[in-house]
């Protein structure tokens, strides 16, 4: 009984460590990506536009998505269990610092009219930078959707072998309960049988 309580508990245990080191981190990772698409769309929209009323809200925008990504990215960094995962946070925060300088001095090239040139420095300098955080992000993805059917896997095998144990344990304990019973209906009868062969001789005059 003991034993079933702790497997149950253990397994238990497994599947909360999985859901908080892999699940909730790729919902973090869907957010960091979101987060990065939707800062571009918003420094695309500034392009399109000559209010300066619609550039400062795409740039409170900006603002709102890159704390989204650098909250979620720091939380994501803390859930890591490789070396090459943290080679890859740190390498998606140094591209991302990079590729923020790019932004800024777009939407500078923008507010100022040279808008050719904005547009020419987010189609150039930026796409490497662009490639590279994507490739990143896909990457740590990947690597967390591996350690998930890993550690999926090994909660399995160890929810098998507690299942197995447990069955083992019930059979051992039935086979230890009918002996237990044959035994001490066996201890029983003998004093019994004697008592009834006695008392019987008793009634016969013996």
């Amino acid at each position: 009984g003991l034993l079933s309580v702790f497997n149950i508990q253990k397994v238990d245990e497994l599947d909360e460590k999985m859901y908080r080191t892999m699940t909730v981190p790729l919902g973090e990772m869907v957010t960091i990506m979101e987060s990065y698409q939707r800062m571009r769309g918003n420094v695309k929209d500034i392009l399109l536009t000559s209010s300066q009323t619609d550039i400062d809200d795409y740039k409170n925008r900006i603002k709102q998505r890159n704390e989204e990504f650098e909250t979620n990215l720091k939380s994501f960094q803390t859930t890591l269990l490789t070396e090459e995962g943290v080679k890859l946070t740190q390498e998606l925060f140094n591209q991302k610092e990079q590729y923020d300088d790019i932004m800024k001095t777009v939407i500078q090239l923008a507010e100022d009219g040279r808008r050719e040139d904005a547009i020419a420095l987010l189609y150039g300098d930026s796409e490497n930078i662009r490639a590279a955080m994507e490739n990143a992000c896909h990457t740590m993805m990947q690597i967390k959707i591996d350690a998930a059917k890993t550690t999926a896997d090994s909660n399995a095998q160890t929810a098998r072998f507690a299942a197995i144990q447990t069955i083992i344990l019930l059979v051992v304990g039935m086979c230890i309960s009918v002996f237990l019973g044959l035994f001490i209906s066996a201890s029983i009868k003998n004093p019994v049988g004697k008592l009834v062969e006695a008392s019987q001789k008793m009634a016969e005059g013996d």
